[in-house]
Formats: structure tokens, C-alpha cells, sequence
């Protein structure tokens, strides 16, 4: 039987963390982690032994192993397996080094300092660490350090800009639009996201069926939802890298509108009408993703000539109409009750508790649809 060793206990920092348990998700990002330390490895080896290459199968005689977590948020051990029938390897110290050197160029960025720790061509491999890190979430790379070599999306992001493929970086994307492509003999596969150009990907293993499936609803007027992560070439999207998620979207959805009515330029209606800011049409998507309850009914999305936006629904007897000004976040509701003519209007403050209050007027009119 090998020897083994703790070798690494980094420390994840976050609201998700604090059950003491790793999400899946993290998981990708220390199999990541994994081809850095021996890249860096094989750096230090050769600059410790003055060589010009490293050994034939050099991470052969070690392996980097996830051995358990620790209490204290989550804290991932990384254990370093020698192989059975040895009891060291020349390689060893240099994986040592190479972590060492890693903690370094991690605070070298927090400290806004010119990163010499590990070469420049080996710094793009920072990419895939870190992608699936929240914006209020860090890993610790040096926890028990006066340094503790805080990785989090900034640091990474200027670690990658001092690489030597500096315009590259890939993040978590979620996306909607059509797929106007699919070539299966090719492995490539054509996008067009909400408000940008159209993209060529590689098809992802197992998403081919998905995605000649989305092409047909796309062809047929539809667009989808993907998730995943993609390709950004200075600042923008460049390519899909991967695929979690594919889903067919609401005819209704709010974004789709959106990107519609961003398209209209003053003088759309007969010479008149203002065109809506894209401003403002980024806040109400915004709203409706994340404080329109899911379960309820979508509202139809219009500009308005004066370049605002009018929401409409439809229910039972009753026509609501939610006007939002130009100018401001306040929202004019109307209600119509088309069997009594009786109507009401209220104003909302969609910056305040307007979300709330209109989501309970729906939820109240669905209920009693009358």
C-alpha cells in the first residue's frame, strides 16, 4: 500500500458552505485545480533539477485525492497519494512547491502586484477554477495564513488578464434565444442569443438530440433557455463551452418581449414614439425574473408612445393594465371588470414594495377569476 499525506485544505466561503457540505457544482472546479498543481508541478521540477522537460509520466506516481471535509464552512482535504510499492517520489516536493507557488499568485493579484510566481503561459489554466463560484462566495486557498490567498471571480478574472491569452475567459452563462443550426457530422451547432450575434459551437456530449430538438421549435417560431458555460472574447460571448441545461421557452416570456421592443427606434409608431431605454427594459427583466413569483400568470409586454412600457393581462372578467413611466420605476395600475364595468386604479412603487403588492393583486384575481 502507498503512502498518502494531507497535502491541501483550502476553505470554501459562503452561504452554501455552511452546512459543511460541497455543492457538485464546486466539485469541476478541483478537478481544475487537479491539472494546475501538476502543470505547475512539472514547471518547479524542471526549474529545481535544470532540466528541459519533465519525467516521462510524471503524474503518474502521485495522485491528488479528495479524502474528506473538514468542519469550519467546508473545507475540502486534498490528500496526495504515492503509489502502491513506494515509499517517496522524486516528484513529490515539487507538487509541494507548486502549491505554494499557487497560494503566491493568488495573493500576488489580491495585492494588485505583477504575478511572477507561476509562469505567464500556465496562468490561463485559472480558467476553469473558480467559474462556478457565486459573487458573494470565495475559495481560501491559505486559510490558516495571515494571507489566505482569497480566490474569488476578481481575483480570478485578473489572474487570467495577466495571462498569456489574456482576451479568454469562460463563466457561467444562461441564455436565451434560438438555435438556428445543428450539424450533427460536424459536431457544431449555431446560436443566436437575446440582443447579441449569432455564435458556432461545438455540440456537447449527449445534448445532440436536445439541440436538432430546439432547432425545429426555434424554426417554428420558439426559443430556448441554455444554461451552461461559455467562451467570452474580450467581453464577449464568443462560444457555448458546455451545456447543463436545455428548456423550450413560455411564448410569454418576458424576455423575449423585451428583446423585441429594445429593437424599436423613435418614430416606430406612425413617425412618432419614443423608443424605449434599454435601461429601463434591462430593470423590468430583472423585476419579472426575480421578484415575479414563477406560479403566476405572465403578463403581454407593449412600449408605450411616450417610451414606457404597459404590462396586460387577460383574467376572467378582468383587464389589468400595469403602465410603467419613462422616467421613473412608478407603475400605474388600472383594473377593468368587463361584466360590471366597475374599474379602480392604484399606483405602485416598484422600487419600494411594488413587486410584492402587485404579485398579490394577480395571485388575487386568478384566485377568484371573476
Amino acid at each position: 500500500m502507498g503512502k498518502s499525506k494531507i497535502f491541501w485544505s483550502p476553505r470554501l466561503v459562503g452561504a452554501r458552505y455552511e452546512t459543511h457540505s460541497i455543492p457538485l457544482d464546486i466539485l469541476k472546479d478541483f478537478v481544475a485545480l487537479e491539472s494546475l498543481i501538476i502543470e505547475v508541478a512539472k514547471y518547479e521540477f524542471k526549474k529545481k533539477n535544470a532540466r528541459h522537460r519533465a519525467p516521462r509520466k510524471f503524474s503518474n506516481q502521485i495522485s491528488i485525492q479528495l479524502s474528506g471535509v473538514k468542519p469550519g464552512s467546508a473545507r475540502p482535504v486534498l490528500t496526495l497519494a504515492i503509489l502502491p510499492g513506494l515509499l517517496w517520489s522524486p516528484v513529490e516536493p515539487a507538487y509541494e512547491r507548486a502549491r505554494d507557488s499557487i497560494i503566491a499568485t493568488i495573493n500576488q493579484a489580491a495585492n494588485g502586484e505583477i504575478i511572477t510566481a507561476i509562469p505567464q503561459n500556465l496562468l490561463h489554466l485559472f480558467d476553469k477554477i473558480g467559474r462556478s463560484l457565486k459573487d458573494d462566495e470565495c475559495i481560501e486557498f491559505a486559510p490558516k495564513r495571515k494571507q489566505k490567498a482569497i480566490y474569488n471571480q476578481k481575483i480570478r478574472e485578473r489572474i487570467l488578464k495577466a495571462s498569456s491569452e489574456p482576451e479568454l475567459i469562460s463563466n457561467e452563462v444562461s441564455l436565451r434565444g434560438r438555435v438556428f443550426s445543428c450539424d450533427i457530422a460536424s459536431k457544431v451547432f449555431g446560436f443566436e442569443p437575446l440582443g447579441s450575434g449569432k455564435i458556432l459551437s461545438h455540440i456537447p456530449v449527449n445534448f445532440d438530440r436536445q439541440l436538432i430538438a430546439a432547432l425545429a421549435h426555434s424554426e417554428d417560431g420558439g426559443y430556448v433557455f441554455i444554461e451552461g458555460m461559455g467562451t467570452y472574447k474580450y467581453g464577449k460571448l464568443a462560444t457555448i463551452e458546455e451545456i447543463s441545461h436545455i428548456s423550450h421557452l413560455d411564448e410569454m416570456d418576458t424576455s423575449i418581449r423585451l428583446a423585441e421592443i429594445a429593437k424599436l427606434k423613435d418614430g416606430w409608431l406612425d413617425g412618432q414614439g419614443v423608443h424605449v431605454d434599454t435601461r429601463l427594459i434591462a430593470w423590468l427583466e430583472n423585476g419579472f425574473d426575480e421578484k415575479y413569483p414563477s406560479n403566476l400568470v405572465l403578463p403581454f409586454l407593449y412600449p408605450t408612445p411616450e417610451g414606457g412600457l404597459l404590462a396586460e393581462w387577460r383574467l376572467g372578467a378582468n383587464e389589468i393594465s400595469l403602465e410603467i413611466e419613462p422616467d421613473s420605476h412608478n407603475g400605474r395600475v388600472h383594473v377593468l371588470n368587463l361584466k360590471t364595468d366597475e374599474d379602480d386604479e392604484f399606483l405602485l412603487d416598484l422600487d419600494a414594495d411594488g413587486w410584492d403588492r402587485l404579485a398579490e393583486f394577480i395571485s388575487s384575481k386568478v384566485g377568484n377569476n371573476a
